[in-house]
């Protein structure tokens, strides 16, 4: 079962893309986060294959998010999915820069969130 980290400051986006992996509880377990301390917390601890994460939170924003584990070599298998409403080109360059593996802008449909997490997971494999 792969394990999947959702971080988001608004609690209703956090439960929206739960949703989009319901239908899956089979292969998926969940953890949340609703700051980017709660989510380093949760990485170190859960040690999910992806987090999805964004950017725009409180202590701890999502690009720090991403540094912190890109420092940590023992945190190098896990996938980065972030998904922001900071959408300009640069945010996307940055971020990727720091290490995210894929970047979704907000607004998205939750089978764009679904296919992505699917395609990063599949990375993970041998």
């Amino acid at each position: 079962m792969k394990k999947i980290l959702v971080t988001d400051d608004d609690p209703r986006m956090v439960e929206i893309i739960k949703s989009a992996f319901e239908p899956f509880e089979d292969e998926f377990e969940l953890f949340t986060a609703n700051n980017g301390q709660s989510a380093l917390k949760k990485v170190r601890e859960h040690r999910p294959d992806l987090l999805i994460l964004d950017l725009m939170m409180p202590n701890g924003h999502g690009y720090g998010v991403c540094r912190e584990i890109r420092a940590d070599v023992s945190l190098n298998d896990v996938r980065i999915l972030v998904v922001s409403a900071k959408y300009f080109p640069q945010d996307q360059k940055d971020v990727l820069k720091l290490g995210a593996d894929a970047f979704i802008p907000k607004p998205c449909s939750l089978k764009q969130i679904l296919h992505e997490s699917r395609l990063l997971l599949e990375q993970q494999d041998p």
